[in-house]
């Protein structure tokens, strides 16, 4: 289930990165695109330690939410006209 929400988001931020153009938009999509390799990763080879699985997803994730924050903050800088 959360591969699918996973797999939703991306698809939704690489909309967004296409249409818009913007670096904090791009890296948002990246970093969720390798937070859907972990789940790949980790489903291909059993053999990773569940450590290693939980902190990667943890890492991408504070980078998706950090992106998504800079443009937050990028925007409010900006002048309104």
């Amino acid at each position: 289930m959360a591969v699918v929400a996973d797999g939703m988001v991306f698809l939704f931020l690489l909309y967004a990165a296409m249409r818009s153009g913007r670096r904090w938009t791009q890296a948002a999509a990246a970093f969720q695109l390798l937070i859907l390799a972990t789940h790949y990763a980790f489903a291909s080879n059993r053999e990773l330690e569940q450590w290693a699985y939980v902190s990667a997803y943890y890492v991408w994730n504070i980078a998706v939410i950090a992106a998504l924050l800079a443009g937050v903050i990028w925007r409010a800088r900006r002048p309104l006209l």
